[in-house]
């Protein structure tokens, strides 16, 4: 038995993990990674691909799917409707900066026709290969992987949460296995108390309502607008406004559509204290004190760039996602700084980072290698992942391998 690392080996972004078991071969994840020029790097590809199993939405994992549309696709049914949001945006966004789409609306209808749906655990079966998707909670639909092919059991977590979040139930706990393929991102830190952010950012959102000012959560579409929502709507809503724009408004509808998964059973009532907006009302929204809501979580683009350079000026910026240090949303924290076509522009404006990952940090990745005890570990999604196999190797006496993009190995 093989594995190819097609992408997110010793990197972040295009993930795309091959196994080859005697000929035949099936991956999991098919992401891409936009680069600081808005450019795209696509997953490394294999030839005969039987089918692919799907993690999650987000588009470093699903961003290249619909271009594999001729083979089953097994995924969540809310991983299927967020992917399809995100999808449709990516071809928008890839016209918009003037470059050719990899793939069109008519690929997107041939990828549903052949979706598997997955439900957490329950089994399925293909070419004699057993799947069992295992919650994940990263995101909602989001499920790693338990596969058993003839006397081999592996695990691909995809991208997990082992702790709740205030929206989503955390990932749960794994089965044994002889290998475990494992994203690595947060291998490093441990992440600072959920509760104390949250706490920060109340008291960065009071401080600013209260001097006049908005507060502007620049914020990824799909998952984090959700997570704000269910943090932000009980102590707020009867403040200020609170208002939601970008595609974070099509994610909720989603959300919605599946509130009884929710950690957060009250979500669909907080959804009812949200104002979405749209274009035409954006500009008569900076003026008073209230929160948004808005896409996009790096500043590369979205409603949330109009709404920067339109706040008042006793407004605060609050960043709570990560920041590629390539992207506007690191700029503008470190030197106050944005780019917009090639021309920095300053953002007079406090501005404020806090961490509500949706990521595993150090303490429960290696609760999860623990759990799993498995023969072998392969690090994927993180850019320093060969320092991790070597603490794995030598404190831990565990088999583990940073596999790099492009590379096959013998399992």
């Amino acid at each position: 038995m093989k594995l190819f690392c097609g992408g997110a080996g010793r990197e972040v972004g295009r993930s795309h993990i091959i196994i080859d078991h005697d000929g035949l071969r099936f991956g999991m994840d098919a992401g891409v990674k936009i680069l600081e020029d808005r450019s795209v790097e696509f997953p490394i590809l294999q030839d005969n691909l039987k089918f692919l199993i799907l993690s999650h939405a987000h588009l470093d994992h699903s961003g290249y799917v619909p271009v594999l549309n001729n083979i089953p696709i097994f995924l969540t049914k809310p991983t299927l409707l967020e992917a399809d949001v995100m999808w449709k945006d990516y071809i928008k966004v890839a016209k918009l900066n003037n470059r050719k789409p990899d793939y069109n609306i008519k690929d997107l209808e041939k990828v549903k026709k052949n979706v598997e749906i997955l439900d957490y655990n329950v089994w399925n079966s293909i070419y004699g290969v057993k799947i069992l998707p295992i919650r994940a909670g990263h995101l909602l639909g989001a499920a790693s992987t338990y596969i058993e092919i003839k006397d081999k059991k592996i695990i691909y977590t995809g991208d997990f949460k082992y702790i709740d979040t205030e929206l989503i139930q955390k990932a749960k706990d794994p089965p044994k296995a002889d290998i475990l393929i494992i994203e690595s991102t947060y291998w490093y830190q441990d992440h600072t108390d959920r509760r104390l952010q949250i706490e920060k950012i109340f008291e960065v959102v009071d401080n600013t309502i209260d001097n006049g000012g908005v507060a502007l959560f620049p914020s990824f579409a799909l998952g984090r607008t959700q997570e704000l929502i269910s943090i932000l709507v009980d102590k707020y809503k009867d403040r200020v406004p609170i208002y939601v724009d970008g595609m974070g408004k099509l994610i909720n509808k989603v959300y919605l559509s599946y509130k009884d998964d929710l950690k957060d059973k009250s979500f669909d009532k907080k959804l009812k204290y949200v104002k979405e907006v749209d274009r035409v009302k954006r500009h008569k929204i900076t003026d008073k004190p209230g929160i948004i809501v808005s896409s996009s979580g790096m500043l590369e683009g979205g409603p949330a760039i109009h709404y920067l350079f339109n706040l008042n000026r006793k407004s605060s910026v609050i960043l709570t996602g990560y920041q590629v240090k390539t992207s506007n949303g690191y700029r503008l924290l470190n030197y106050g700084k944005i780019k917009l076509d090639n021309t920095e522009l300053k953002v007079d404006l406090p501005v404020y980072h806090f961490n509500l990952s949706a990521h595993a940090d150090r303490k429960d990745i290696l609760a999860y290698i623990n759990k799993v005890s498995p023969e072998k570990i392969i690090l994927v999604h993180s850019d320093s992942s060969d320092i991790f196999e070597e603490e794995l190797r030598s404190e831990l006496g565990y088999d583990a391998v940073a596999i790099g993009t492009g590379q096959w190995l013998e399992l």
